[in-house]
């Protein structure tokens, strides 16, 4: 009896949140959002709010859409005030746009309600409180000023490549004295990165040097490759972050996609291996593909794949099925 008691007590341990790493709470609580929002499609909207509490609980909301998600199952569940807590939670913590929450399809039959009528006036006041509750504000303004230089040079890049009355010589020069300036806000992303950490911000700069993200001899890339690596492993960032930059150098180089995160881009650049993809999918945090299309009304233009909607559900509900011992033990 002492030892059937030790048992259940050691594996009750075993099975804790606390043992779980940081990278996979992050998994776990994307995997519970990917079966919450399929639920929420699937108009069981009671069990979809259920699925987003549980993906709280093992992480903070990765996005705005994910707490607008979670807003729509709570008020379709009558939870009201859970509801509110999630939207404010948007813009107070994500900058969510009042016209974007306004307009949120999944908000149209509740558009007249108190909440929305009344949200444009306390909108200002919820979205300083992002900057007046900001850890560090500094650093938030100085990577927003990177991000501004950056994306200045482009446009400036972008002029001069249509400019027809500058002559070649002329554009050269200039050319090369924006890619001296990219060069010098590149080092300086760098240098804020590891004085304060990744700034969330700050991922348009790291996509406009994607052109780069396979030469291995790129100083940008040499820095952020395994700093990105090690905030995934800290549970700071999902291991999906590298997927879009992944699929890009594949569709530069062989006109093809590993993960499908181009959807838009099948016909002229098709997943290259359609049978295993939700298998190289989920060894990054990704959904099946049909997922895509379900949820996110993605098409997948290839007859070679073969998953119905029972198997998505099936194959979601396996990814959490061992982290519901481990919740009811946390209980």
């Amino acid at each position: 009896m002492k030892i059937m008691l030790f048992l259940f007590l050691f594996s009750c341990q075993l099975f804790s949140s606390q043992n779980i790493l940081p990278e996979e709470k992050f998994s776990v609580s994307q995997n519970y959002i990917y079966l919450a929002k399929f639920e929420f499609y699937k108009k069981n909207y009671r069990k979809a709010n259920g699925l987003f509490k549980k993906a709280f609980y093992y992480h903070s909301p990765k996005d705005s859409y994910d707490l607008l998600d979670a807003g729509a199952a709570a008020l379709y569940s009558g939870e009201n005030e859970l509801f509110e807590k999630y939207i404010i939670e948007s813009i107070t913590k994500y900058k969510a746009p009042l016209e974007f929450i306004i307009n949120y399809k999944k908000f149209e039959k509740y558009k007249n309600d108190s909440f929305f009528t009344e949200l444009p006036a306390k909108y200002d006041v919820l979205y300083n409180s992002f900057f007046t509750t900001h850890q560090n504000l500094q650093v938030y303004l100085d990577s927003n000023l990177l991000m501004e230089k950056d994306q200045m040079i482009r446009d400036i890049i972008s002029d001069l490549e249509k400019n027809t009355e500058e002559t070649n010589l002329n554009k050269k020069f200039i050319y090369n004295q924006l890619i001296k300036i990219d060069e010098k806000n590149a080092q300086d992303l760098i240098d804020l990165t590891k004085k304060h950490g990744y700034q969330e911000n700050t991922w348009l700069l790291l996509w406009h040097h994607r052109l780069q993200f396979n030469d291995e001899n790129n100083f940008f890339w040499q820095f952020f490759k395994p700093y990105i690596n090690k905030e995934i492993e800290q549970g700071k960032l999902h291991k999906s972050f590298f997927a879009m930059f992944e699929d890009f150098s594949e569709m530069e180089s062989k006109q093809t996609q590993k993960y499908g995160m181009f959807p838009q881009s099948y016909m002229i650049n098709p997943i290259k291996d359609i049978k295993n993809v939700d298998w190289l999918r989920n060894e990054v945090g990704l959904p099946p593909l049909l997922y895509d299309k379900i949820v996110n009304g993605y098409p997948i233009i290839d007859d070679k794949y073969q998953l119905s909607e029972s198997d998505l559900q099936n194959l979601l509900e396996k990814r959490i099925s061992k982290y519901e011992i481990i919740k009811a033990n946390d209980n």
